[in-house]
């Protein structure tokens, strides 16, 4: 997960009590059947990477591609690190998705994949989380992921609901939105608030 400078989340303190409703011990099931392999070069990012199950499924997707997770908690880390141990092209870095020089630690990315990272930070850091990926990105890079755009989050998070309206206002400036719709498959229980989102970064 992100830092998300959110006095109410230690990131850290719910992995190591395991206190991980997100975790489902398996990779979402939208990450095993993405689209085809990204047209430009570069890497395949993973923000929030959590203990590193997308990771697994994304390697195995896409074997010539690097694989870079990051998330903020360092729990969290050594659990994708021993996880992915056997796989040469997965990399996992324990850093804030915010830090500044991420682009110039990270190198080229051509995608990047999102999960449990956007619905974790509150509302008010989302414009944040589309400048980090307007930046990593170049013209014409994507932006997959799976969004709750329909939860009922009871007015708190997280995770925190985007109405589909807020996200093409956030993300339009920069990205074109080729495709919003419900996942074809997803976990249980998130099968009438997750969506399937699929962008485009626009040239700049």
């Amino acid at each position: 997960m992100p830092s998300d400078n959110h006095p109410h989340v230690d990131w850290e303190h719910r992995y190591r009590s395991e206190d991980t409703p997100w975790d489902k011990g398996t990779h979402h099931p939208m990450a095993a059947t993405p689209p085809e392999d990204p047209a430009l070069p570069g890497a395949v990012l993973v923000p929030g990477c959590g203990t590193g199950w997308d990771l697994l499924a994304l390697a195995e997707r896409l074997p010539d591609r690097k694989i870079l997770g990051v998330d903020i908690a360092p729990s969290a880390v050594d659990s994708a690190k021993q996880r992915t141990a056997a796989l040469p092209m997965v990399e996992v870095h324990c850093m804030d998705i915010f830090s500044p020089g991420i682009r110039d630690h990270l190198g080229p990315v051509a995608m990047i994949w999102e999960h449990t990272c956007f619905c974790a930070i509150p509302p008010a850091m989302r414009p944040a989380y589309v400048a980090m990926a307007a930046a990593l990105l170049p013209p014409g890079g994507e932006w997959r992921g799976v969004f709750f755009l329909t939860l009922d989050d009871g007015g708190s998070g997280p995770p925190w609901n985007c109405p589909e309206q807020e996200l093409r206002s956030l993300f339009g400036p920069w990205f074109d939105i080729a495709r919003v719709e419900p996942c074809a498959t997803t976990h249980p229980g998130r099968e009438h608030s997750e969506w399937h989102v699929h962008m485009r970064r626009k040239d700049a």
